[in-house]
């Protein structure tokens, strides 16, 4: 009577277990940030938690945002920006530090294919672009003068402080910009994806554009179904990241020639070659510039990404007709 006892009681925690499994639901909010539909799929017994853990998550990317955008005067890298060729020192946050770190670091990789302090010639292309019409040789001229991650200076804060670790960054050159367009939606699906964690969800989606991060699984499957742009096909992934970036749909035509959103450093213009480049990788930290200097390298990149990407990570590479 005892073991019948103890097996059904052993039955009704396995049952309890399913149960609790088979409970959780699908739940997707979506709110804009950083210039796109940011997207979260949260997987979790109720509304009220999923909804609770998305909040959190989105706040996270607020707050990333109020550092990074380039188009709000007040965040931290347009600061930096002004501040840019007068010589003083700007303390700035761990995860602005970061970014600039990660992205020298790549610039290096990449021989120079990405680079944040890419401002002045992204500002040239966008304008030229909005106008239908290429900018003169001594505006490319200018504006790539004012590109070179190495002028990005890094040291410890030196004021009294008994915090964390703290440092302090300038631009050397005056016109510098910093653009973390190629970079900062990445990190923030990485943190947004930390906050859900945190917030005890073990199974979610996180898309902003043309990058996100899956973990876990979507119920009643093993993963989650991701479409890869540059292979035309869906792929079961879990526990990644992953970014796409391409000009294979949009661009311009200038003079009978097409030229891509996407700027190439090494001529100041749009990209010409049509490229459409995957990066899937453990960190949105690691595919997000790593696509973004794919598409104006192209294959000739691809073994130096490979080689510089985690051991776990893929790079797939599409040309456009």
């Amino acid at each position: 009577m005892e073991a019948a006892r103890t097996m059904l009681g052993i039955m009704a925690a396995i049952l309890a277990g399913a149960s609790l499994q088979t409970s959780n639901e699908r739940f997707e909010f979506t709110q804009v940030h950083m210039g796109v539909a940011t997207r979260l799929v949260v997987v979790a017994p109720t509304r009220a938690e999923a909804e609770m853990a998305g909040t959190a998550a989105f706040a996270r990317i607020e707050e990333l945002e109020a550092l990074f955008s380039d188009y709000r005067p007040t965040s931290e890298i347009s600061r930096l920006s002004a501040k840019a060729g007068t010589g003083e020192w700007m303390p700035v946050s761990t995860e602005t530090v970061l970014l600039l770190m990660k992205a020298e670091r790549v610039r290096e990789q990449s021989l120079g294919l990405f680079d944040i302090t890419a401002g002045p010639v992204v500002a040239l292309w966008r304008a030229s672009r909005d106008g239908g019409q290429l900018p003169s040789h001594e505006e490319v001229r200018k504006a790539k003068q004012l590109v070179d991650g190495r002028q990005v200076r890094i040291r410890p804060f030196t004021e009294p402080y008994s915090g964390p670790p703290r440092y302090e960054v300038r631009l050397a050159k005056q016109g510098m910009k910093i653009d973390f367009g190629g970079i900062a939606k990445g990190y923030a699906c990485d943190e947004a994806m930390r906050v859900l964690e945190e917030q005890g969800i073990e199974h979610a989606l996180i898309e902003m554009g043309g990058d996100l991060a899956v973990k876990g699984r979507s119920p009643g499957t093993d993963g989650w179904s991701v479409y890869i742009p540059s292979l035309r096909q869906e792929l079961n992934l879990t526990n990644c990241a992953v970014s796409t970036s391409g000009d294979t749909e949009q661009f311009i035509e200038i003079g009978g020639r097409r030229y891509g959103h996407i700027v190439d450093l090494r001529t100041g213009l749009g990209t010409v070659q049509r490229v459409q480049a995957t990066v899937i990788s453990p960190r949105g930290l690691d595919t997000d510039p790593w696509a973004t200097a794919l598409c104006a390298g192209g294959p000739m990149l691809v073994a130096r990404a490979r080689r510089f990407l985690p051991p776990s990570s893929r790079v797939e590479i599409r040309i456009a007709n």
